[in-house]
Formats: C-alpha cells, sequence, structure tokens
C-alpha cells in the first residue's frame, strides 16, 4: 500500500487557537461546514476531531473521494507507527497530495515531535484508510461532536472504525494492515478504551 506524510491543518473552528499560531496557511473553514452545522456544532475544530485532509482540487491528476465511493465526515484510519487512530474524512485540499490531518491528530500520532501548525512529520510512513459507503458515515448522533477533547471525540468513532478495520483484507482483527504479514498489534491507548466505554454507556 502507498504511504504518506503528515502535514497538519488547522482550518475550521479556532483556527489561529492551541498550537495553530504558526499556521502560514490557516482557514476559517473545513469544506463540510455545512453538513457539520446540522450535526449542532459551528464547524471542525483542529485542534479537538481527529479528522483527515483527503482528496486534491487543483492538483493533476484531481481526485476526489467521492468517485471512489466515500461519503463526506466518514470515518477513516490512520496507521502511524504502532498505533492505530480514527479519524473522519473533515476537508479536502489543493493542489498537495494525500498527507493532511487535523493538528490534533497528528499529535496524538507524534506526541514528541513539536507538532506544530507550521511542524508535521516529513517521513512517508503513514498509512491512511478510507471506507466507501454509509455504513462509514457516523451522521449526527454516531459520534461525539460536542466532544471537550481530541480523546473524546476518537474514542466516539471507534465503534464503527472497528468494525470497517476488521474487514480490510489481511487485517486479521484488528493488526496492522500496514504490516506484511499482518503480525503486529496496533496499540490504543487505554484512556481512548476507557472514553469509549464512557461515550458507549451515554447513547
Amino acid at each position: 500500500m502507498p504511504l504518506g506524510g503528515m502535514n497538519v491543518d488547522c482550518d475550521g473552528a479556532n483556527n489561529s487557537g492551541g498550537k495553530c499560531t504558526n499556521d502560514p496557511s490557516g482557514q476559517g473553514q473545513t469544506a463540510f461546514k455545512d453538513t457539520v452545522k446540522s450535526y449542532g456544532i459551528p464547524d471542525l475544530d483542529a485542534n479537538l476531531h481527529s479528522y483527515v485532509v483527503f482528496g486534491n482540487e487543483g492538483a493533476i491528476p484531481t481526485f476526489n473521494p467521492k468517485t471512489a465511493g466515500m461519503e463526506p465526515l466518514s470515518v477513516m484510519a490512520v496507521v502511524c507507527g504502532d498505533n492505530l487512530i480514527y479519524g473522519v474524512w473533515g476537508d479536502t485540499n489543493g493542489a498537495d497530495s494525500t498527507g493532511e490531518v487535523s493538528i490534533s491528530l497528528a499529535t496524538a500520532c507524534f506526541p514528541n515531535a513539536g507538532i506544530t501548525g507550521n511542524n508535521g512529520h516529513d517521513a512517508h510512513d503513514i498509512l491512511y484508510i478510507g471506507f466507501t459507503g454509509q455504513a462509514a458515515v457516523p451522521g449526527k448522533n454516531g459520534a461525539k461532536w460536542d466532544a471537550k477533547s481530541f480523546e473524546e471525540f476518537e474514542a466516539s468513532l471507534a465503534l464503527i472504525g472497528d468494525s470497517l478495520v476488521a474487514k480490510v483484507p489481511g487485517s486479521m482483527n484488528g493488526t496492522s494492515p500496514k504490516n506484511k504479514g499482518c503480525s503486529s498489534k496496533l496499540r490504543r491507548t487505554n484512556r481512548s478504551r476507557k472514553d469509549q466505554k464512557s461515550w458507549k454507556k451515554s447513547m
């Protein structure tokens, strides 16, 4: 599978807050803001929501994930190192190639790498997995859109994410799809699991 790097995106609500203060290209809204507003929040917040910037509109060739069957705000999986982190397809790009995520997701992948709005992860060793069809779309009630932390939002995606990853050829019930032989277990933090259980009880 092709791998990408990890640039940092700060678009959306609070685009100059947190570690996004030095982002040179931040925009005040994401591509699917109108749909997000129908979920009860003004827009995605890169400091809270784990989202992937997927698709490019200005490059040649252009790639629109919708043509492959993906739906806006559907769950995606990001494999960084031995970690599996869930996000949503939350924004689109210009001429850049695949490999950009919200600053909260990038920080979760590389907590000790000094991630900022102007500093990401250059090595092309990240796997981005998109899923097609309505089963991948949490909708208004399938995710904690009004979460107060990255951990709370990401954990709310795990129910759908785990079911989708289990169907990836060679995933072997949560083992890494990027490792040959799929023998390396992916790690999800204890805090994430705790938040997931708490969120599911509130449903």
